[in-house]
């Protein structure tokens, strides 16, 4: 070691290469610090990585590498993703990205802003006009909600379409085991043909696959000759008679 100071830094006589270390900690080893090129040779290059550094008792070293670091972030950025900003709605909403949701006493108001109930129109409150111009009871169709202080639509949230009891499931649909209103598919019964045979050969279709083909007519074999019987008895009765008188 050339540190006869012991301050964390030294200078190896047989390279001319700076370093630096931690005096208390052996097991780390020294860390070169390129040559200067500003007088303490941190220099921000983005194409390059950012320089380690060890810090010792050199108080002006240790401000330089501060200002170095913070420097080369600046400029080539800390190798991090970017943190992207929170991403809130414009109109006031709470529902992100829809933004068609208003906090608690608020409502969304014909120019889709949420708006307090006091600056929002009868319409906008769904409320009925009274004769004096202010905002009386819920119209027809909604019910006021305590959870939101407003008047909502009398809309089933499990997709039900008898609210309030919210128990029918519109056509097409029934109700699962959380209580919602899904959609379901029934399966067709197989087709099948009538008339008789029973078993499997009702549903049978004869097909023919491959190359088209028309059934020949076989032709019938001829039918064998009769045999006259009469002229064969004649021919054994001549035989006979002309055996006799020979």
């Amino acid at each position: 070691m050339f540190d006869e100071d012991k301050n964390g830094t030294f200078t190896d006589p047989r390279t001319g290469k700076n370093y630096t270390y931690d005096p208390c900690n052996s097991t780390e080893p020294p860390v070169e610090v390129p040559s200067p090129d500003d007088g303490n040779g941190f220099v921000v290059d983005c194409e390059k990585p950012k320089l380690g550094f060890t810090p010792s008792f050199d108080l002006e070293l240790n401000a330089a590498y501060a200002e170095y670091s913070a420097k080369y972030d600046e400029e080539c950025g800390t190798g991090e993703p970017p943190v992207d900003p929170t991403e809130e709605c414009d109109n006031g909403a709470t529902n992100y990205p829809d933004c068609n949701q208003c906090p608690k006493g608020k409502i969304l108001n014909d120019q889709g802003v949420c708006v307090t109930t006091d600056v929002a129109s009868c319409d906008e409150q769904n409320r009925v006009t009274n004769e004096d111009g202010t905002c009386g009871e819920c119209k027809a169709g909604y019910t006021f909600d305590t959870d939101q202080d407003l008047c909502v639509a009398d809309e089933c949230a499990n997709g039900a379409t008898n609210f309030p009891a919210c128990t029918t499931c519109p056509e097409g649909s029934a109700m699962n085991e959380e209580g919602n209103c899904v959609g379901v598919t029934t399966t067709p019964p197989p087709e099948t043909s009538g008339g008789g045979g029973g078993g499997m050969m009702g549903s049978f279709t004869p097909f023919l696959a491959g190359i088209s083909y028309t059934p020949q007519a076989v032709p019938e074999p001829p039918a064998p000759a009769q045999k006259d019987y009469m002229a064969e008895l004649d021919n054994i009765i001549k035989r006979s008679l002309f055996e006799g008188m020979a």
